[in-house]
């Protein structure tokens, strides 16, 4: 496998990037094992403590599920961290969080895009250390000049591009399932573990339950860009079935979603029935990408099988045939829309259960958090509740609803600079005896290193029959 490869993005369309020519392990004959089978996609892969506190552990455990009343039988994963990609667009300067992302994403080969070329004789010790053993590769797409009638953000490009060249660096046959994020974006792999066996990666999926949208006229409160918005046009995975799906009552203002397979304007034009469409499936209003996409930092899913719809070059002709650009994951939407002919797909399992959201979930309800997001709502971004659920969960005091979003929570934003205030400063000083970053990503390194720590507690409580007895004796 080779790591700390270099690949360079151009800055003007002129400049053609090319495949870097080292080979990697074609895992093609891997074959069907790895192809799961669409089935009943529904079925809970919530474990309810109460159902199995009296079974003895086992290698497969005997469970009940929401769907079925005879007992059905809970067998591992059949994916594994060598399907998985994580891709993930940084800077120089914030060098500090990949380095601490490391302990949650270990053993998942993972890829990041800098501004310039990192020479590993300058970079910080703590970071070369890790270069090898994390499996990284890094690329390269040169900042933009901000300016108000091109660029947003001197990283919107790279953050737009990332996916796009880290499929042309590592190879589409080298992964099934692309993790894409910010650098200051949790996965949480196990949870992704489990979702992945039930999706085809030879399906273009986008996938994201975590959408911008323009508040639906009648849901309240002011005239707001939200995210995340259940009202956003999406589809469900292919064949996606759900034992809640006759009973769920959809609110009013959710947008009703049919099967994709893949998910595209047609097949939402052909399922619409709130007038996004016009006559030939013309978009009335917020096409892809003009305050409807996917909110970059809460994370997205992407299959192998996307990338075959468009190439990277295809996809920088298009952002530099633009006029005025946005931020980097609207641009990203409009991307997998006009040049891979996408849209979003939603996991299926919270679009039926309102209190769950699989891509950054959170309990705070609509903010807006500062001047720069004027006009805007934020329906997600709770790391602490988070944090919070799993310091409860470990002490025996998660509910049932709690351990339900747990175990199907797929990613954190960190997203700090709304969050230093709340932080126990002495405990982060402590943590962080030696920190030589800026002390502007102090808290998201922080916090990096907390869900780690955190989330490897969790899971290896939940495997183990002392887990069991905490939960029961909390309930008790």
């Amino acid at each position: 496998m080779r790591r700390n490869n270099t690949h360079n993005a151009p800055s003007q369309p002129s400049l053609t990037a090319k495949q870097q020519s080292t080979a990697l392990l074609d895992r093609d004959s891997l074959g069907q094992e790895y192809h799961a089978q669409a089935g009943n996609l529904g079925e809970s892969h919530f474990i309810r403590l109460a159902d199995i506190a009296s079974a003895k552990p086992t290698q497969s455990m005997t469970i009940k599920s929401e769907s079925q009343s005879a007992d059905v039988v809970q067998h591992p994963p059949k994916a594994d961290r060598d399907d998985l990609l994580i891709v993930m667009p940084s800077s120089i300067e914030r060098m500090p969080m990949i380095t601490a992302s490391r302990g949650w994403r270990q053993g998942v080969q993972t890829y990041v895009a800098f501004e310039q070329e990192i020479d590993l004789a300058t970079a910080p010790a703590v970071f070369k250390e890790g270069v090898a053993s994390y499996n990284e590769v890094y690329g390269v797409c040169p900042d933009q000049v901000v300016s108000d009638a091109k660029w947003h953000k001197a990283g919107d490009l790279r953050a737009t591009v990332a996916p796009f060249l880290a499929n042309m660096t590592i190879g589409p046959n080298n992964f099934k399932w692309m993790l894409f994020g910010d650098d200051d974006t949790v996965f949480l792999i196990e949870n992704v573990l489990h979702l992945v066996p039930h999706l085809d990666p030879t399906v273009p999926y986008f996938m994201t339950d975590h959408l911008w949208y323009p508040q639906p006229p009648g849901a309240g409160g002011p005239q707001l860009y939200v995210h995340a918005n259940r009202a956003a046009p999406r589809c469900l995975p292919c064949n996606y079935t759900d034992p809640t799906e006759n009973t769920f009552e959809n609110p009013s203002y959710q947008y009703i979603a049919p099967r994709g397979c893949p998910c595209n304007t047609q097949t939402l034009c052909e399922a619409d029935r709130i007038g996004n469409f016009g006559q030939g499936c013309h978009w009335n209003s917020n096409t892809p990408g003009y305050w409807y996409f996917g909110h970059g930092g809460a994370g997205m899913l992407m299959s192998s099988a996307l990338f075959s719809l468009g190439t990277y070059d295809d996809v920088v002709d298009w952002i530099w045939s633009l006029g005025q650009i946005s931020s980097g994951d609207s641009m990203l939407m409009g991307a997998l829309h006009n040049v891979l002919g996408i849209i979003p797909t939603d996991p299926g399992y919270g679009y039926f259960r309102p209190t769950i959201r699989l891509f950054d979930p959170g309990w705070n309800g609509l903010q807006v958090k500062g001047v720069e997001d004027e006009n805007t709502g934020d329906n997600g971004n709770d790391p602490l509740g988070v944090l919070d659920r799993l310091e409860s969960a470990l002490q025996g005091g998660c509910s049932d609803e709690c351990e339900d979003q747990l175990q199907h929570t797929i990613s954190v934003h960190l997203r700090t600079r709304y969050l230093a205030s709340e932080l126990d400063q002495e405990e982060v000083a402590t943590h962080l005896q030696g920190y030589e970053g800026s002390l502007d990503h102090k808290p998201a390194v922080y916090l990096h290193h907390k869900f780690a720590a955190l989330w490897t507690q969790y899971n290896q409580a939940r495997s183990s029959r002392s887990w069991f007895d905490i939960r029961m004796s909390a309930v008790a």
